[in-house]
């Protein structure tokens, strides 16, 4: 379970980014003052989801020290900044 819900907020932060890159290079035609509102609702929520991610790992390694879970190998890691703003370099 604790695997399947950083699997989830990995793909959600992912999404958000994405999405908030597309809203950069293309905005829409709408009032500024939305756009501004907007870019900062995308950005509390991108925020909000890397904060969740860091503490589904913390709760992670938690239950690993305690031994309790197993985590797969597969999962991306479990450093509290894995996963947020991750490159292909």
């Amino acid at each position: 379970m604790l695997t399947a819900a950083i699997e989830r907020a990995q793909r959600l932060l992912a999404d958000l980014e994405s999405q908030q890159a597309d809203l950069d290079r293309n905005p829409p035609k709408i009032a500024k003052v939305d756009l501004i509102v907007g870019r900062e609702a995308m950005q509390n929520a991108i925020a909000s989801t890397r904060r969740m991610l860091v503490a589904l790992r913390a709760a992670e390694q938690v239950a690993v020290e305690q031994g309790i879970f197993e985590p797969r190998d597969d999962c991306g890691g479990t450093g509290a900044d894995a996963g947020a703003g991750e490159s292909d370099s």
